[in-house]
């Protein structure tokens, strides 16, 4: 099984695609947003998962953008495989991108209301 994001990852974009590739096809009927899920500071993220490559791959699109530079957790618990055998509980972990910082503004004089593009 392979997850993208990978487990550890930082700086991940906050629209990111969660795919998690099978070894073999999984059960239609064990996916859903109970067996596939995305929480940030334990709280579950709302979005919508999806099979795809005849049931090899699985996919979990959040709603909106995920919060910046917070640890995203990916759990895979409950699924099975076409001939009803549980697969292994899985989580792993991914961070996404930090909100950007401004620090320093130039030029910092002008006359004021110009407009900066």
């Amino acid at each position: 099984m392979a997850i993208v994001p990978p487990d550890g990852s930082f700086d991940i974009d906050r629209t990111a695609l969660v795919a998690v590739r099978f070894s073999e096809p999984i059960d239609p009927a064990s996916v859903s947003t109970a067996t596939v899920r995305l929480t940030a500071s334990g709280q579950p993220i709302v979005g919508l998962v999806s099979l795809g490559e005849n049931g090899l791959y699985a996919f979990f699109l959040a709603d909106a953008p995920l919060v910046a530079g917070v640890e995203q957790v990916v759990t895979l618990e409950g699924l099975r495989d076409l001939a009803g055998n549980a697969l292994p509980t899985l989580t792993t972990r991914f961070t996404t991108v930090h909100r950007p910082e401004i620090r320093l503004f130039e030029p910092t004089h002008g006359p004021a209301g110009t407009m900066v593009t």
